[in-house]
């Protein structure tokens, strides 16, 4: 039998936090802080410091913006589609496909003897006084399963399930309160199947991104969550002591980015090389003593020069993306493979005729076009039919390979062999490879190139 469960909180387990509920409050030491916390400790009371002295908006004022209506929006429509509260035709057209996706695919992870969770609420492992919420979860304890999935609806930042921090903080909460439950530890051979899905993502393809670990390494993961939450807790509660250590992961969703002074240290200091790095790395210590924001008159120096130096950053990566393309050698920088882009159809008129013959006709047309590849995957049994089907979908359907990368040579991923410029490019007559090359300042072939 499998039971679906949409509570607060499991059989009255860690009592005393019904005010704390999903979308009601927001606490600086969340789930979805953790990442930060984690790498830059001192950012959360420099935060917090910012909100008193009135130079960041209320948080209660942030939750206006359209695109976290939106969100909270899907979240609600699943778990009443999940709950069969309401059939998917009732969930508004604008949000409906993703949203369904979502639905079948949480349905997907349920077996016969699993006990499924919709919104739930859990503790915080390293501050149980307050909640997280899990958007969907499947308990297969004889199994020794759980899988974790979490719904994101954005369309701007694509997140990772592997070592996600928020992603660890529920299901180790999660975790917790199973084990309240029944008086007694799980197995630590028991599989952790966390989840991030994506829906409306342009790199989104149709699956969810895992992080399958065991429950032992993941509780590892978590003793380094709690230091760094003991250690953020601490530097709040003593300026002096606070840490900053900005990184395009501790500062991706930190909101006092645009006025941190070690970010701006760090992004607008002078480059250094292996002999000047000390220097830097001293400049950052003594920050620590200093105000962790930016003044005013700091702010206004800066943004009087965006516009010049945003124009240099671009023009430099720009040149050294097009050079490598080119076959050019860098120690310091290399290309690697970019991301496949969303399925598309290879031949519109001939898809559409496929997909009549499998679909009511209704179903075939999105807005003034044929549904995607994904959309029709989620409609129809592909390995259910027959072998000429199969071949002509796979015929049909294609991902075209992103834009090479520009990224830091230590970065993760192998480096592109482009082979040397007269292979990769055919040589005008009378005119050298330096001549060809000073004409692709920009990305070849008129793709955007991808810096991270």
């Amino acid at each position: 039998m499998v039971l679906l469960l949409a509570v607060p909180c499991l059989s009255g387990v860690w009592e005393g936090r019904a005010d704390k509920m999903a979308g009601e409050y927001h606490s600086p030491y969340g789930g979805s802080s953790a990442k930060q916390f984690r790498l830059c400790p001192g950012s959360i009371g420099a935060t917090l410091d910012a909100v008193a002295q009135g130079k960041l908006p209320a948080e209660a004022e942030a939750e206006d913006e359209e695109w976290t209506k939106q969100g909270t929006r899907a979240h609600d429509f699943a778990k009443q589609v999940l709950l069969e509260e309401i059939p998917i035709e009732d969930v508004d057209e604008e949000l409906r496909e993703p949203v369904e996706w979502y639905v079948d695919h949480c349905l997907e992870t349920v077996a016969e003897d699993s006990q499924s969770y919709v919104e739930t609420n859990v503790p915080l492992f390293y501050r149980i006084e307050e909640d997280g919420t899990v958007d969907w979860a499947s308990v297969h304890l004889s199994a020794d399963l759980i899988t974790i999935t979490d719904l994101k609806f954005g369309m701007g930042e694509w997140v990772e399930a592997l070592e996600n921090d928020q992603l660890a903080t529920y299901a180790l909460g999660l975790v917790s309160q199973i084990e309240f439950e029944l008086g007694e530890e799980l197995p630590d051979h028991t599989t952790m199947r966390l989840q991030i899905y994506q829906p409306r993502h342009y790199r989104f393809d149709g699956e969810a991104t895992t992080w399958e670990t065991d429950l032992r390494d993941l509780k590892d993961f978590g003793i380094d969550l709690e230091a760094g939450y003991q250690k953020a807790k601490h530097q709040e509660e003593n300026p002096e002591e606070r840490e900053f250590n900005p990184s395009q992961q501790a500062c991706q969703f930190c909101k006092i980015k645009g006025i941190c002074r070690a970010r701006a240290l760090t992004t607008l200091g002078a480059l250094p090389d292996k002999s000047q790095k000390p220097t830097l790395e001293k400049e950052m210590k003594l920050i620590q003593g200093q105000k962790a924001t930016l003044t005013d008159a700091e702010i206004g120096a800066i943004v009087a020069t965006a516009s010049e130096l945003k124009k240099t950053v671009d023009a430099i990566c720009n040149q050294q993306w097009a050079f490598l393309k080119s076959g050019g050698e860098s120690a310091t920088t290399k290309l690697i493979e970019g991301g496949l882009k969303n399925r598309a159809w290879t031949d519109a008129a001939a898809a559409e005729t496929f997909l009549k013959g499998q679909l009511p006709t209704a179903e075939v047309y999105g807005t003034r076009k044929i549904i995607s590849p994904p959309a029709a995957a989620k409609k129809i049994d592909i390995e259910g039919l027959s072998k000429r089907g199969q071949n002509r979908w796979g015929v049909l359907v294609h991902r075209a390979p992103g834009a090479p990368k520009l990224v830091p040579f230590d970065a993760p991923g192998e480096a592109i062999n482009q082979g040397s410029v007269e292979d990769e490019f055919e040589t005008i007559p009378g005119a050298s490879v330096e001549d060809e090359f000073n004409e692709i300042a920009v990305s070849p072939e008129g793709d955007d190139c991808e810096f991270i």
